[in-house]
């Protein structure tokens, strides 16, 4: 189970400037189907948020009509005092900065509730779920169940299976390559070729799963190999996680 805000963020970011119209922000915010958004200074510092009901009756400029001071939480926050904070203030988002103010993500009630009773967290499909370090579009979390792995493609690309016990953070502990990502899928959970590790640890929490479709075959062999040094410097951080495997077989 998740843990920390930036293990459930949306770290795609739909940003507003203070001097930007109302009309410009409001149609943005319509193309992306979201009804808010932080508004950041000219050095990238959030100083309010804005939503839709802001924007609608105006065609000022933003820095006018947005709403401040803002409230932020670290990346590093505690789930349980996010939601103490939204509890407390009334809000139905936080916008989650670093120590500097520049906003690198955003959490949302729904976020927070579905972390805190082990449901995978959903963002909006509009954005892309882009990894920078893989240079992968993942997936949001699904649950590796016959129903969870009806939403993957019938596309080559990789799948990684998370652990994530309540108490525990979400750890990686199974990634692979395949050339159908749901047939693949469909396979470990009913022939499983995993290590003895990926059964035990499905009998003591529900397994997730993530996919990031792919016809390069050089590309995703380069994104296993981050993600296995990713995943083992969970384990060296963790112990009590098993060691991640990875399967180049498709």
């Amino acid at each position: 189970m998740a843990q920390r805000v930036e293990e459930i963020m949306n770290p795609e970011l739909l940003l507003a400037g203070t001097r930007e119209s109302a009309t410009e922000v409001l149609a943005r915010l319509a193309a992306f189907d979201v009804s808010g958004a932080p508004v950041i200074d000219d050095s990238g510092v959030v100083v309010g948020v804005v939503s839709w009901k802001d924007l609608v009756v105006t065609d000022a400029e933003v820095g006018t009509v947005m709403s401040q001071p803002v409230r932020t939480v670290s990346p590093q926050t505690s789930i349980e005092d996010a939601a103490r904070v939204l509890a407390a203030e009334g809000h139905h988002r936080l916008v989650v900065a670093e120590s500097d103010g520049r906003p690198v993500g955003i959490v949302s009630t729904q976020d927070v509730v579905r972390a805190l009773v082990g449901a995978p967290v959903v963002h909006p499909q509009a954005f892309s779920h882009l990894d920078p370090v893989t240079g992968m579009v993942w997936s949001d979390e699904c649950p590796l169940d016959a129903s969870g792995i009806l939403q993957a493609p019938e596309a080559p690309g990789i799948l990684s299976v998370w652990y994530g016990p309540p108490g525990e953070v979400n750890r990686v502990i199974w990634v692979q390559a395949a050339d159908d990502l749901r047939a693949q899928l469909m396979r470990l959970i009913d022939h499983p070729r995993a290590p003895q590790h990926l059964n035990a640890l499905a009998r003591l929490a529900p397994l997730r799963f993530r996919v990031a479709v792919s016809h390069d075959i050089q590309r995703r062999a380069q994104a296993l190999r981050t993600l296995l040094y990713r995943a083992r410097d969970d384990r060296r951080q963790h112990q009590s996680i098993p060691n991640p495997t990875i399967d180049s077989r498709r």
